[in-house]
């Protein structure tokens, strides 16, 4: 290779490295909010803390990025950084099987053979 090959290779090797960069998508920035509670019965079963004494409802809230549902939560949020934080997880379970009729109402207003819809995790 010519010397003047060269230099017009890594002249080429250097705007296509700097060019990359530029053409970069920009990062894009994401709104997580947590919704209002609201009161639901829960299987006390599944709850790995274990109920409280009379404790039958839990209050769960919608966590919500970019105004679209994610997930369901319970409890408070834990600031862990001031970009990040932790919050426990509520999990609704849906015991009824496909082309079958819903179960009917139990005593605490959910399907599922006398226990509640929503477990925590």
């Amino acid at each position: 290779m010519s010397k003047g090959a060269r230099i017009a290779l890594v002249v080429m090797a250097a705007l296509v490295a700097a060019g990359s960069t530029a053409w970069a998508a920009a990062r894009k920035t994401h709104t997580v909010v947590l919704g209002a509670a609201r009161r639901v019965h829960y299987s006390k079963a599944g709850d790995p803390a274990g109920a409280a004494q009379g404790e039958e409802e839990l209050r769960i809230r919608a966590l919500l990025v970019d105004g679209i549902l994610k997930e369901w939560t319970t409890g408070d949020a834990h600031d862990v950084t001031d970009r990040s934080f932790v919050v426990r997880r509520a999990i609704r379970l849906n015991d009824a099987l496909p082309g079958t009729s819903p179960p009917p109402a139990t005593s605490n207003g959910c399907g599922s053979a006398g226990r509640g819809c929503w477990w925590t995790e």
